[in-house]
């Protein structure tokens, strides 16, 4: 009689469809710097919006704006 081998453990049930869904994501972990990135990813947003509007309806951002005393090292390329 020869020794049985071991038997590999069995697969999990979310393993036999081929997806495992985390318990948690990257984001999730820190939600304050999720929230952030979000708010910024929505200004970004916009900003393109302002860049891109050949109409003149939209406003600037002021978030992307230049201080007025660096307009004079940095001025507009137009």
């Amino acid at each position: 009689m020869s020794p049985q081998r071991p038997r590999p453990p069995a697969p999990y049930p979310g393993e036999l469809q081929g997806h495992c869904t985390p318990m948690h994501t990257a984001f999730s972990l820190d939600n304050g710097r999720s929230l952030e990135l979000d708010r910024f990813y929505k200004l970004t947003q916009q900003q393109r919006e302002f860049y891109q509007d050949k109409t003149g309806t939209c406003h600037p951002i002021p978030y992307f704006m230049l201080p007025e005393e660096e307009k004079e090292k940095y001025p507009h390329p137009l």
